[in-house]
């Protein structure tokens, strides 16, 4: 009987460890994919600028790895924008620019080189 207790407590103490570091661990996989989104939405905005100034027919390419999680990205007239799906449900992160902003970029997780071409008045932003 005293071995089926002990047996029985430590079971349910591994049990409850393992429940709370598959919780910090999820925690902190979104924590990381935040950071990577926020780097490389930060890495395009700049470029972005960069070729505008730059002026036509400027034209680079950006390698960069989308993580897992991604639903959309919106290249609008003045700002990058991501939904992201996190925990609590869908968040959005917006990157405003300086500089008019068109194109798309695919939201599919992995590295993608991002093509940022300056045009008359706005700068081209595509993914392959």
């Amino acid at each position: 009987m005293e071995y089926m207790i002990i047996v029985g407590i430590t079971t349910f103490v591994a049990i409850s460890l393992l429940a709370i570091s598959h919780y910090y661990s999820r925690e902190t996989e979104e924590t990381i994919n935040t950071q990577q989104i926020d780097r490389v939405a930060k890495e395009i905005v700049d470029t972005a600028e960069s070729m505008y100034y730059y002026g036509e027919p400027s034209r680079t390419t950006v390698k960069a790895y989308l993580p897992d999680g991604i639903k959309e990205v919106t290249v609008g007239p003045d700002e990058l924008s991501f939904r992201v799906i996190t925990q609590s449900g869908e968040t959005d992160m917006f990157y405003p620019s300086s500089v008019n902003l068109q194109g798309n970029i695919s939201a599919s997780y992995g590295y993608h080189h991002i093509t940022i071409e300056a045009k008359e008045g706005y700068v081209w932003i595509n993914s392959t």
